[in-house]
């Protein structure tokens, strides 16, 4: 079974990084796609690696050198389960390729065991960006004995295994209870939803008895934290004391339960995948289906009503896409209980002394962050896969069809937005700024996302896929639509730093006005694109 999962391993990775396809075929555009998408990869693990030993450091300066270990696990932990939720179902349950391998005297075990080792490479490469980093930092501050490294290298290859068994097993879960019912995709975004909710409601539980504790110092607020992660996640109190308690026994019990945890976990799926997968294809006609009357509609509105169809026929769709608007409502509830809450979790206490613009005048551009966040355009394109030929062949113009995908995008970020700033509003918490930039600005990103999303997919749209999580997470195209359009809602905070001489009011309208523009530029560029040349 090891054998045939890890060549099954070997296919998947191949077809998922273009890289059989890079090296088989002459075009020089697919190889640079690859070098490109490859760059954009140790960009965003060396931040992460960046921000994870800056995390580290504050941690030994305060004098909680002992709790590096366990804070680095709490926070690879958390990461990977978050990162994994919602990839998990439609990963371990892909319908591209259910049908050959099912056909092919494969064991249900060795298709779940390479998927599940898919997952783990990827949750594995993003452990190391946590601990490898936080490690240094902790070797250089509290000078350990060489056995320490090695022990904190092979616990590296466990560390992975116990969020990414929770995450799958939620996401199964979600799966499983969908295929039950007739309206599956719909079932499954509303119980990932759900769960999405009750994360952050949490979360924010969490944080409103964080801000009533009184610690003396920050080294003693550290270690209470570490002791309530401790508390929460038992693996995390074995790992310490494995490390910097020199307890071997407690590193072997961490390595172990989480192998058993993790082919436990196989051995579940296993009993049930077939059964699971198979109800994931099966669909319900109506027997007293009768040809009524026929609806028409223009144009836009026809392509407008298919894209939403399409939209929530994914769920992996709904749920990475509509992130950035839940974070944006819930900041937005979070800030309306006050913004000295704010100011207290970025522990900036005396503002007005330390800053020389207002937290309020940051407002717009931290909506405006989320938003950019939840685009569904950068994928919709490239979610067509071998059907775009049909919407392309199509007697209408190319500018119609871009307009339906783009009309999916604000459809829910419209709604999210003005929710979000009539919270802000109605509770007084702008910042003293005036409550219009608290719509306008968003609002002007909103338009700017649909629009970016659109022109990159065009530029690197991926058809040839058989998974969804391929061109919806893993794409180039969301990569650099997504971490593009944060970096412009970032620049301008810093240039308000700059310009804190300039009136608000005025540097709002710039900024807008200078979205606005770009906007009009980007549309009317993918207006004139030939669709036909796509693809």
């Amino acid at each position: 079974m090891i054998s045939t999962s890890i060549r099954l391993l070997r296919i998947q990775l191949l077809k998922d990084f273009g890289i059989n396809e890079v090296m088989h075929c002459r075009d020089a555009g697919k190889k640079r796609k690859l070098v490109f998408m490859l760059c954009i990869f140790i960009f965003c693990g060396g931040l992460l690696a960046f921000y994870v030993a800056g995390a580290a450091w504050v941690l030994c300066v305060s004098g909680a050198q002992d709790s590096v270990p366990g804070f680095v696990v709490a926070v690879s932990s958390m990461a990977i389960f978050i990162f994994t939720l919602f990839k998990a179902g439609p990963v371990l349950f892909a319908a591209g390729d259910y049908e050959m391998l099912t056909a092919l005297p494969l064991k249900p075990s060795a298709i779940i065991m390479s998927r599940l080792l898919h997952m783990y490479l990827s949750s594995l490469l993003l452990s190391a960006l946590t601990i490898a980093p936080a490690g240094a930092v902790y070797g250089l501050t509290a000078a350990p004995s060489p056995v320490v490294y090695v022990r904190m290298f092979i616990s590296l290859f466990f560390v992975p295994l116990v969020p990414l068994t929770v995450a799958s097993l939620i996401g199964t879960l979600i799966i499983a209870i969908g295929s039950r019912v007739r309206r599956k995709n719909l079932v499954i975004i509303l119980l990932s939803m759900t769960f999405t909710l009750g994360i952050l409601a949490v979360t924010m539980l969490f944080s409103s008895r964080a801000e009533n504790m009184e610690l003396q110092d920050m080294a003693g607020m550290i270690r209470g934290a570490v002791e309530q992660v401790n508390g929460m996640y038992p693996l995390t109190g074995l790992y310490t004391a494995g490390i910097t308690g020199a307890n071997p026994a407690a590193l072997a019990g961490f390595a172990a339960i989480s192998m058993g945890i993790f082919l436990l976990f196989i051995a579940l799926v296993q009993w049930k995948y077939v059964q699971i997968s198979s109800a994931l294809r099966t669909h319900e006609a109506k027997k007293n289906y009768r040809l009524q009357s026929l609806k028409q509609r223009s144009v836009l509105g026809a392509l407008y009503k298919k894209e939403i169809k399409r939209y929530f026929a994914s769920n992996i769709y709904v749920m990475n896409t509509m992130v950035g608007y839940i974070l944006m409502v819930a900041a937005a509830i979070g800030l309306a209980a006050g913004m000295d809450k704010l100011e207290s979790y970025l522990q900036l206490e005396g503002v007005g002394g330390t800053l020389p613009v207002s937290l309020g005048s940051m407002l717009p551009f931290l909506l405006s962050l989320m938003v950019m966040m939840g685009g569904t355009t950068s994928s919709s394109i490239s979610i067509e896969g071998k059907q775009w030929w049909i919407l392309r062949s199509l007697p209408i113009p190319s500018g119609l069809i871009l307009d339906g995908k783009m009309l999916v995008n604000l459809t829910f970020a419209v709604p999210s937005i003005l929710l979000a700033g009539t919270i802000l509003t109605v509770s007084g918490q702008t910042g003293g700024l005036r409550p219009v930039w608290v719509f306008l600005v968003p609002l002007a990103y909103a338009c700017f996302s649909s629009v970016l999303g659109i022109t990159i997919n065009l530029k690197m749209p991926v058809f040839n896929w058989d998974n969804e999580t391929t061109v919806v997470k893993q794409s180039a195209s969301t990569f650099v639509s997504v971490l593009g359009g944060m970096l412009l809602a970032l620049v301008p905070i810093g240039l308000r730093f700059a310009l804190a001489g300039v009136p608000a009011d005025l540097f709002l309208g710039g900024v807008t006005v200078l979205v606005l523009l770009i906007t009009v530029i980007l549309y009317g560029k993918n207006r004139r694109c030939d669709l036909r040349k796509i693809g």
